[in-house]
């Protein structure tokens, strides 16, 4: 799973699927957290009152679920596809920033305090886009086995073993 860059793949796809899996955490997480009061058979109870990150960034569970199919596809892949599904990985990884960005400026229009959750879903969305940047960058063609251990026609004696070998049948004896 390694290539001439050392790591990179392993590094990349790591990378993915830490993203995408923040990226689905801080979706389903608490952005929003505030007290309410509300009363019970005559008595005021004071309990936490949370909005999720799914109201804010909808798409970010999308972008997550994404970005763990292209980290497979990282491992999977080599030479030009391998960078095309970096090139891929990389906008989703925009594109998750994107949406919680966007999700974190309209939670900030809320009374709460901001909780940890949308600060992991935007740390998800950056390591995603380093993932397809890391990925995106391998090289272009195919590490193929050195021909040292072909043996070509000049090289090999004449004594018909070749030819057995080769399945000829009409090889003379």
């Amino acid at each position: 799973m390694s290539d001439s860059r050392g790591g990179s793949v392993l590094a990349s796809t790591a990378l993915a699927v830490a993203g995408g899996l923040a990226l689905l955490g801080g979706a389903a997480g608490d952005w929003i957290v505030d007290t309410g009061v509300r009363e019970v058979a005559g008595v005021q109870i004071t309990e936490p009152e949370t909005t999720p990150g799914i109201e804010f960034a909808p798409l970010a569970p999308a972008m997550g679920v994404a970005s763990l199919l292209a980290a497979a596809g990282v491992a999977a892949t080599r030479g030009r596809a391998r960078r095309a599904v970096g090139v891929l990985l990389a906008l989703v990884g925009a594109g998750g920033v994107a949406v919680t960005l966007a999700g974190l400026a309209a939670a900030r229009q809320l009374d709460g305090q901001l909780g940890s959750a949308a600060g992991a879903a935007v740390a998800g969305g950056i390591a995603v886009l380093a993932a397809g940047a890391l990925a995106g960058r391998g090289p272009a063609a195919r590490v193929r086995m050195p021909a040292r251990y072909s043996i070509d026609e000049q090289d090999r004696d004449d004594d018909g073993d070749w030819r057995l070998a080769s399945g000829d049948d009409h090889a003379p004896p």
